[in-house]
């Protein structure tokens, strides 16, 4: 399967995906902190590795089809987990053209998942997106950008424990961003 992306909801089958737990955190090769002569922390870490972990768990009746997977296959994933990002206003690289302002998302959204709000709360409904740059109407206001993230993982590991007398069957899987 290493070849081809495979989609993570075709390995859910029903009754095997109700107690899902996930969590996305950056990977480790992306926080590499120095001091400086001057005692300062700084970041010596590459933009390249600003990629995520992803660990997804649940517990039900039936296993997820984990039996033909293994680490080094890619997943096509969309976590449930969404990425928020905060923007100020003025904030470098915002494109005002028009009276748009162009923002470039880290990952593309999954369709229909992003909700872009002022500081003050109020949703900002009309907006228009293109892959990962969303344009709308500027603003004097902050604002925020939330969307559940399109990736590509490479799985790591994964595992599945089955409890005869109570039926259930517990599994999980760790994988991280190509």
């Amino acid at each position: 399967m290493s070849v081809s992306a495979i989609d993570l909801a075709g390995l859910l089958p029903d009754f095997s995906d109700r107690d899902i737990s996930e969590n996305l955190a950056p990977i480790d090769g992306s926080a590499a902190v120095r001091r400086t002569v001057n005692g300062r922390l700084v970041s010596v870490a590459s933009p390249n590795f600003r990629k995520y972990r992803l660990s997804v768990s649940g517990s039900d009746v039936e296993a997820p089809a984990l039996g033909q997977l293994w680490p080094g296959d890619i997943l096509s994933i969309v976590p449930f987990s969404f990425l928020t990002h905060f923007e100020q206003r003025p904030v470098n690289g915002w494109q005002n053209v028009d009276g748009e302002i162009s923002v470039e998302l880290a990952r593309e959204p999954l369709n229909g998942s992003v909700e872009i709000s002022r500081g003050n709360g109020s949703q900002i409904a009309t907006f228009y997106l293109t892959s990962s740059t969303v344009r709308f109407q500027a603003s004097d206001d902050d604002f925020y950008i939330k969307y559940r993230p399109k990736m590509s993982v490479m799985v790591t590991s994964w595992t599945q424990d089955e409890s005869e007398i109570s039926g259930s069957v517990s599994w999980s899987l760790e994988a991280e961003e190509v």
